[in-house]
């Protein structure tokens, strides 16, 4: 299926260029672009993700300063 559409002169110029770079047609990164877009979470699904998060929250033991010094506790050893 084939489509029209309408680009800045900018946003052509900085297109092309991205295309040469990867060695990619204009056509093929546009169409890269609708893919990713399409496949981003909708905002129900991101809803849903973040209730589910939230659920489990205080669930699981921690360390007490775990908010003060989680570095500190991801830079030691296992």
């Amino acid at each position: 299926m084939k489509t029209e559409i309408e680009l800045t002169p900018t946003q052509w110029q900085q297109l092309s260029q991205l295309a040469q770079q990867q060695q990619k047609s204009v056509a093929e990164l546009i169409a890269e672009a609708i893919e990713r877009l399409l496949q981003t979470p909708s905002t129900d699904a991101w809803e849903e993700r973040k209730q589910r998060a939230l659920s489990v929250v205080g669930r699981f033991p921690a360390e007490p300063d775990l908010a003060q010094r989680h570095d500190v506790y991801f830079a030691e050893e296992p």
